[in-house]
Protein backbone atom coordinates (compact mmCIF):
# COMPACT_ATOMS: atom_id res chain seq x y z
CA UNK A 1 0.00 0.00 0.00
CA UNK A 2 3.02 2.50 0.64
CA UNK A 3 4.06 1.67 -2.59
CA UNK A 4 1.22 2.29 -4.09
CA UNK A 5 0.27 5.24 -2.71
CA UNK A 6 4.02 7.19 -3.16
CA UNK A 7 3.37 6.02 -6.76
CA UNK A 8 0.16 8.15 -6.98
CA UNK A 9 1.66 10.72 -4.86
CA UNK A 10 4.79 10.85 -7.66
CA UNK A 11 1.91 11.07 -10.18
CA UNK A 12 0.01 13.91 -8.47
CA UNK A 13 2.94 16.16 -8.28
CA UNK A 14 4.16 15.58 -11.75
CA UNK A 15 7.06 13.75 -10.98
CA UNK A 16 6.74 10.76 -13.43
CA UNK A 17 4.91 10.99 -16.11
CA UNK A 18 1.31 9.14 -17.03
CA UNK A 19 2.37 6.32 -19.08
CA UNK A 20 5.20 5.69 -16.66
CA UNK A 21 2.69 5.57 -13.93
CA UNK A 22 0.42 3.34 -15.70
CA UNK A 23 2.90 0.58 -16.53
CA UNK A 24 4.23 0.60 -12.95
CA UNK A 25 0.28 0.04 -11.68
CA UNK A 26 0.24 -3.05 -13.88
CA UNK A 27 3.12 -4.24 -12.39
CA UNK A 28 2.16 -3.59 -8.77
CA UNK A 29 -1.22 -4.92 -9.90
CA UNK A 30 -0.17 -8.55 -11.35
CA UNK A 31 2.28 -8.84 -8.78
CA UNK A 32 -0.28 -9.07 -5.94
CA UNK A 33 -2.35 -11.05 -8.30
CA UNK A 34 -0.05 -13.34 -8.40
CA UNK A 35 1.13 -13.36 -4.50
CA UNK A 36 -2.70 -13.74 -3.92
CA UNK A 37 -2.59 -16.99 -5.75
CA UNK A 38 0.22 -18.28 -3.06
CA UNK A 39 -0.57 -16.22 0.38
CA UNK A 40 -4.30 -16.21 -0.16
CA UNK A 41 -5.05 -13.97 2.26
CA UNK A 42 -7.90 -11.83 0.20
CA UNK A 43 -6.76 -8.79 0.19
CA UNK A 44 -3.69 -8.46 -2.33
CA UNK A 45 -5.92 -9.72 -4.81
CA UNK A 46 -8.04 -7.25 -4.31
CA UNK A 47 -5.37 -4.31 -3.93
CA UNK A 48 -4.01 -5.51 -7.12
CA UNK A 49 -7.19 -5.72 -9.06
CA UNK A 50 -7.54 -2.42 -8.04
CA UNK A 51 -3.89 -1.28 -8.86
CA UNK A 52 -4.86 -2.80 -12.44
CA UNK A 53 -8.41 -0.87 -12.80
CA UNK A 54 -6.49 2.60 -12.01
CA UNK A 55 -3.35 1.92 -14.76
CA UNK A 56 -6.14 1.09 -17.14
CA UNK A 57 -8.13 3.99 -16.11
CA UNK A 58 -5.18 6.40 -16.19
CA UNK A 59 -3.63 4.93 -19.94
CA UNK A 60 -7.16 4.56 -21.70
CA UNK A 61 -8.55 7.24 -22.84
CA UNK A 62 -5.58 9.32 -22.85
CA UNK A 63 -5.85 13.26 -23.03
CA UNK A 64 -4.38 13.60 -25.99
CA UNK A 65 -6.69 11.54 -28.05
CA UNK A 66 -9.13 14.06 -29.81
CA UNK A 67 -12.47 12.20 -28.68
CA UNK A 68 -15.63 13.33 -27.85
CA UNK A 69 -16.44 13.67 -24.15
CA UNK A 70 -19.35 11.05 -24.33
CA UNK A 71 -17.22 8.80 -25.97
CA UNK A 72 -14.57 9.12 -23.69
CA UNK A 73 -17.22 8.78 -20.74
CA UNK A 74 -18.43 5.61 -22.33
CA UNK A 75 -14.81 4.17 -22.92
CA UNK A 76 -14.25 4.75 -19.00
CA UNK A 77 -17.52 3.22 -17.95
CA UNK A 78 -17.04 -0.09 -20.02
CA UNK A 79 -13.83 -0.69 -18.73
CA UNK A 80 -15.15 0.08 -15.23
CA UNK A 81 -18.07 -2.89 -15.85
CA UNK A 82 -15.55 -5.27 -17.73
CA UNK A 83 -13.24 -4.61 -14.52
CA UNK A 84 -15.99 -5.27 -12.00
CA UNK A 85 -17.34 -8.32 -14.14
CA UNK A 86 -14.09 -9.90 -14.01
CA UNK A 87 -13.13 -9.11 -10.40
CA UNK A 88 -16.23 -10.70 -9.34
CA UNK A 89 -15.46 -13.86 -11.54
CA UNK A 90 -11.91 -13.84 -10.11
CA UNK A 91 -13.39 -13.63 -6.38
CA UNK A 92 -16.28 -16.25 -6.56
CA UNK A 93 -13.24 -18.76 -8.55
CA UNK A 94 -10.60 -17.84 -5.54
CA UNK A 95 -13.45 -18.17 -2.90
CA UNK A 96 -14.36 -21.81 -4.54
CA UNK A 97 -10.83 -22.98 -4.41
CA UNK A 98 -10.20 -21.95 -0.92
CA UNK A 99 -13.55 -24.18 -0.29
CA UNK A 100 -11.99 -26.99 -1.65
CA UNK A 101 -8.86 -27.17 -0.02
CA UNK A 102 -10.19 -27.26 3.39
CA UNK A 103 -12.51 -29.67 2.68
CA UNK A 104 -11.77 -33.03 4.10
CA UNK A 105 -10.27 -36.16 1.61
CA UNK A 106 -12.64 -37.95 0.21
CA UNK A 107 -10.31 -40.68 -1.70
CA UNK A 108 -7.66 -42.15 -0.37
CA UNK A 109 -6.45 -43.90 3.33
CA UNK A 110 -7.60 -41.06 4.85
CA UNK A 111 -11.62 -41.33 3.98
CA UNK A 112 -11.18 -45.00 5.22
CA UNK A 113 -11.18 -44.40 8.57
CA UNK A 114 -14.07 -43.84 10.37
CA UNK A 115 -15.94 -45.28 7.47
CA UNK A 116 -18.76 -47.90 8.17
CA UNK A 117 -19.22 -50.54 6.23
CA UNK A 118 -20.79 -54.41 6.32
CA UNK A 119 -18.36 -57.73 7.14
CA UNK A 120 -19.15 -59.89 4.47
CA UNK A 121 -17.66 -62.79 6.58
CA UNK A 122 -17.12 -63.57 10.22
CA UNK A 123 -14.08 -61.92 11.36
CA UNK A 124 -11.90 -64.43 13.60
CA UNK A 125 -10.10 -62.13 13.69
CA UNK A 126 -9.28 -62.34 9.63
CA UNK A 127 -11.97 -62.09 7.22
CA UNK A 128 -13.68 -59.57 4.50
CA UNK A 129 -15.69 -56.42 4.35
CA UNK A 130 -17.54 -54.38 1.97
CA UNK A 131 -16.29 -50.12 2.53
CA UNK A 132 -17.34 -47.69 0.33
CA UNK A 133 -18.47 -50.46 -1.92
CA UNK A 134 -15.37 -52.11 -1.96
CA UNK A 135 -14.64 -55.89 -0.93
CA UNK A 136 -11.85 -55.64 1.35
CA UNK A 137 -9.64 -57.51 3.67
CA UNK A 138 -10.03 -57.08 7.38
CA UNK A 139 -8.70 -57.85 10.74
CA UNK A 140 -10.74 -57.58 13.90
CA UNK A 141 -9.95 -55.11 16.53
CA UNK A 142 -12.43 -56.97 19.10
CA UNK A 143 -12.87 -60.76 17.59
CA UNK A 144 -15.37 -62.34 16.50
CA UNK A 145 -17.62 -60.00 14.36
CA UNK A 146 -20.46 -62.09 12.70
CA UNK A 147 -21.05 -61.71 9.26
CA UNK A 148 -23.75 -59.50 8.49
CA UNK A 149 -22.42 -56.85 11.13
CA UNK A 150 -21.93 -53.16 10.34
CA UNK A 151 -18.45 -52.77 11.26
CA UNK A 152 -16.39 -49.41 11.60
CA UNK A 153 -12.84 -48.54 10.23
CA UNK A 154 -10.59 -47.97 12.80
CA UNK A 155 -6.89 -47.85 10.63
CA UNK A 156 -5.30 -49.69 7.83
CA UNK A 157 -2.42 -51.61 7.72
CA UNK A 158 -1.37 -51.78 3.48
CA UNK A 159 -4.49 -53.67 1.59
CA UNK A 160 -5.97 -54.59 5.40
CA UNK A 161 -8.28 -52.94 7.53
CA UNK A 162 -8.56 -52.96 10.92
CA UNK A 163 -12.43 -52.32 12.37
CA UNK A 164 -14.57 -52.71 14.62
CA UNK A 165 -18.19 -53.63 15.29
CA UNK A 166 -19.97 -50.26 14.62
CA UNK A 167 -20.98 -48.78 17.95
CA UNK A 168 -18.44 -50.92 20.19
CA UNK A 169 -17.16 -48.78 22.30
CA UNK A 170 -13.15 -48.39 22.74
CA UNK A 171 -12.98 -50.43 25.85
CA UNK A 172 -15.12 -53.08 24.69
CA UNK A 173 -18.11 -53.16 27.40
CA UNK A 174 -20.83 -52.55 24.53
CA UNK A 175 -21.19 -54.16 21.26
CA UNK A 176 -24.10 -53.47 18.99
CA UNK A 177 -23.99 -57.18 16.72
Amino acid sequence: MGGLLLLLSLMAFQVIGLKPASLTLFVFGFTMVIAELKLHTGFLGFAGGICILLGTLFIVPSPHWLLAPEVKKRIRNTIIEASVILFTVFTFILFKVTQASRQEPKTGPEALIGSTGESSTCLDPTGEVRVHGETWRAIAENPPIDAGCEIEVVSREGLILVVRAYGAVKEGKEVKN
